[in-house]
């Protein structure tokens, strides 16, 4: 068995080598390139990429080099989106938003953006992003672990902010980021009574001006103390 995998393992490492050497070789022009994209790139070589014909292949290859050398200088040598996906890419490895404000895509700009404040957990970083559904994503993916309420602020939906203020709120037993809600069923529902009954605080629910969740507040805590 030992045997065995040795020998695809050398078979496999000859096939490679053989592709390295011989690319012209290959019938077709897309197996040539696709031969010389992994030869610039096992050879970190970025000149290995100007052999290649077909143009987003040889985009491709330019931005993939670009990327593991973190050099920017081969980014701004791409023609078309691969140039963005290298920026991008370059400002996630090195968590460098700067990188992210010199792209002209909105796409990739949003993108470079959203995974950079993840690299670097910093949902400051979320804001400048255009698309609003991704601005939520990246305060969404950033909320448990920044531990921070100021987070919640930022969202767009206003459901999505409301659960944030609802999470902190409970998890730090603060009525104050109760009443930072939108909408009153889900401060007075959701907030206000879920930490009325977690304190088993009378007061929590005398403050709710809801007059059916005020009652349904003040019967769960009862229901509490004669448990």
């Amino acid at each position: 068995m030992k045997f065995k995998i040795i020998f695809g393992l050398l078979l496999l490492i000859t096939i490679v080598s053989a592709c390295n050497q011989n690319c012209d070789s290959f019938k077709g022009q897309t197996s040539k390139d696709d031969c010389y994209l992994e030869k610039a790139k096992s050879s970190n070589d970025v000149s290995i990429c100007n052999n290649i014909k077909t143009s987003t292949i040889k985009a491709a290859c330019l931005a993939e080099v670009g990327i593991i050398n973190e050099d920017l200088a081969i980014c701004e040598s791409i023609e078309g989106l691969s140039k963005e996906f290298c920026k991008a890419s370059i400002a996630e490895s090195t968590k460098d938003s700067e990188i992210c404000k010199e792209i002209d895509d909105i796409y990739w700009k949003d993108t470079c953006f959203k995974n950079v404040a993840i690299a670097t957990l910093n949902f400051e970083l979320c804001r400048p992003i255009f698309n609003g559904n991704m601005v939520d994503d990246c305060l969404t993916e950033l909320r448990d672990q920044v531990n921070d309420s100021a987070i919640c602020f930022y969202f767009i939906d206003l459901q999505k902010a409301d659960n944030c203020y609802r999470k902190f709120a409970l998890q730090n037993n603060d009525l104050k980021l109760c009443d930072e809600m939108n909408e009153p069923i889900n401060k007075y529902g959701n907030c206000y009574k879920k930490l009325a009954e977690q304190l088993n605080d009378l007061e929590i629910c005398n403050k709710i001006k809801v007059a059916d969740i005020k009652k349904a507040c003040l019967e769960k805590l009862e229901e509490i103390k004669n448990s």
